[in-house]
C-alpha cells in the first residue's frame, strides 16, 4: 500500500476534476487511451469505468488509509490529501468553484 496510495492519489491530486466530471459515456473519455486502469482494482466490486460510485469507494478508502497506522506517514499523508481533493471537487460541483459553505 505503502507504493500504490501515493500512485493512486496522484491521479486524484492531478486529475480528479477531470475524472469527477466523467462518466463511461462520455464522447471524450472514449477518446481517451489511458490501457486498462481497472486491472488492477481488485478490491472495488462496483461498475467498472469512470462513475461516482467508484469516486465514492475510493474517497471512503483514502480517508481509511489515512488513518492506518500500519503505513508510513509519508503514504498517510498522501491519502489525506486525496481525500480532502475530492471533497473539495464535489464541494465545488455543488456549490460552485470559490464559494464557501
Amino acid at each position: 500500500m505503502d507504493d500504490h496510495i501515493p500512485a493512486a492519489a496522484a491521479w486524484i491530486l492531478h486529475a480528479g476534476e477531470w475524472m469527477y466530471a466523467k462518466d463511461d459515456d462520455s464522447e471524450e473519455l472514449k477518446r481517451v487511451s489511458i490501457g486498462e486502469p481497472w486491472e488492477l482494482d481488485w478490491i472495488y466490486e462496483g461498475p467498472e469505468g469512470f462513475n461516482k460510485e467508484r469516486w465514492g469507494f475510493w474517497r471512503k478508502r483514502f480517508k481509511e488509509e489515512a488513518r492506518n497506522a500500519d503505513l508510513k506517514e509519508e503514504t498517510r499523508g498522501y491519502a489525506r490529501k486525496a481525500y480532502e481533493k475530492m471533497v473539495e471537487i464535489e464541494e465545488e460541483t455543488v456549490t460552485g468553484p470559490g464559494h464557501a459553505q
